[in-house]
């Protein structure tokens, strides 16, 4: 996906893509063509909120990452980070890490969750491979937030 500047440009540009005006793309996310104009334009510093986002993301098949950041973060069969891996088409626990070993310590440190964890990985096991981008998008950034 184009790497565009700010999310309302990116708003624009997905609306010019599909040849909607602000009013049939604004029909299209359930929101007003006012709402559409005011993210598009620079001087208001308008932002859409989470449901708009969401739409958006949906019906124009874009990912969240992509309208938020810019950036987007693709989850395929070569995908293997840390220790999160794509098995049978679904993002999936895998027992290496980066470095790919598979010794002791790599195996304690997955079975010695906390409780918590566990929950986060059964719920990330069981979303899509779209929602399991996003989630892992979201993961980043709180965590660079954190270490800001």
């Amino acid at each position: 996906m184009k790497n565009i500047e700010n999310i309302g440009e990116r708003i624009k540009f997905l609306r010019e893509k599909h040849g909607l005006s602000q009013a049939a793309f604004a029909k299209r996310i359930g929101v007003s063509a006012g709402n559409v104009g005011d993210w598009e334009s620079e001087k208001k510093k308008s932002l859409p909120g989470a449901k708009a986002i969401y739409a958006i993301a949906k019906e124009f098949e874009v990912t969240a990452d992509w309208l938020l950041v810019g950036e987007e973060y693709i989850v395929d069969s070569t995908f293997n980070s840390g220790n999160i891996v794509i098995q049978d088409g679904k993002p999936a626990i895998s027992p290496s890490k980066n470095t790919g070993s598979t010794n002791d310590t790599d195996s304690n440190e997955i079975v010695n969750l906390t409780a918590e964890a566990k929950e986060l990985i059964t719920i990330f096991n069981s979303l899509n491979k779209r929602d399991a981008a996003e989630l892992l998008m979201i993961a980043r950034m709180k965590k660079e937030l954190g270490n800001g």
